[in-house]
């Protein structure tokens, strides 16, 4: 059958029974999607037993750079599960989101407190902090054509490339030093 990857291409941290990978994984109504998961973290040992239950989860372990974008770039769909828990999220913006949206492929995650609105334009996301609704949107998302993805993702990678790259972004930084 197709294979349809979502890679979630981070650390494997702070994984549990109740949450993604193997939870979301039994909740997708398509049994052809592939969840490839990278990375190392103190849920490893959890993810590979979960990768040894479910075929449909494949855990790469550590692998070099180059070979994450490469994933990245060939993956239908990439997914960052951090939820909006905790204070710190209004205060943070996970790097994954700049890297999965600079990659051109189409990328969903959870709305956070710490990620300007912008962004939203150029992703699918989600409020709904359950695993259900994660599984939902991620079917909702894979059941859009291909080229309505492919339209959001190169639109997102245009984003990033020309708004929020290091000239652009150290512009702000003198501009902001200059004020104080």
């Amino acid at each position: 059958g197709f294979i349809t990857p979502l890679s979630y291409t981070q650390n494997a941290y702070s994984f549990n029974k109740n949450s993604f990978p193997y939870s979301l994984a039994k909740l997708l109504k398509n049994e052809n999607y592939s969840l490839i998961i990278c990375g190392r973290g103190d849920s490893e040992e959890y993810v590979k037993n979960m990768a040894t239950k479910d075929r449909r989860i494949q855990y790469l372990g550590s692998i070099p750079h180059d070979e994450i974008l490469q994933l990245q770039r060939t993956a239908s769909l990439l997914v960052n599960p951090r939820t909006p828990e905790g204070i710190y999220t209004k205060y943070s913006f996970p790097s994954k989101t700049m890297e999965y949206l600079a990659s051109g492929t189409p990328t969903l995650l959870y709305e956070l407190p710490g990620i300007p609105k912008e962004y939203y334009h150029y992703c699918y996301s989600l409020n709904d902090q359950s695993i259900t609704a994660l599984a939902e949107k991620v079917d909702e998302v894979l059941s859009l054509s291909i080229e309505e993805r492919t339209k959001l993702g190169e639109k997102a990678q245009q984003f990033i490339l020309d708004t929020k790259n290091a000239t652009i972004q150290c512009t702000k930084i003198l501009e902001l030093i200059k004020r104080t």
